[in-house]
């Protein structure tokens, strides 16, 4: 697989960890992944829940794969619940700054 097909929402796998997961975003320049994995035991309803919550993992471009582990739709709900936390803590930080 060509380096250039990697972006933000592609589900990927860690073949390294053998871990399954989906990239945040992509930093072409230094060719690091940075993903979210799921956990590998845990579930909530039937699906699996994020490993971490607090920050993404860097991964070597070349350690992933494209591996479809869930529904798109869980991984696309995951990326908008991580943005709307990044901005609820941007906003607290404000507040607590005045």
């Amino acid at each position: 697989m060509s380096e250039h097909e990697f972006k933000r929402g592609d589900q990927i796998f860690h073949t390294a960890s053998q871990q399954a997961g989906f990239i945040t975003r992509v930093n072409w320049k230094i060719k690091i992944a940075y993903c979210r994995f799921w956990r590998s035991r845990r579930t909530w309803a039937g699906l699996p829940i994020m490993r971490t919550k607090s920050c993404s993992e860097s991964v070597p471009i070349r350690l992933l794969v494209m591996r479809d582990t869930v529904p798109q739709e869980q991984v696309e709900e995951a990326l908008r619940q991580l943005e709307s936390d990044q901005v609820n803590e941007f906003m607290e930080g404000l507040n607590d700054a005045s």
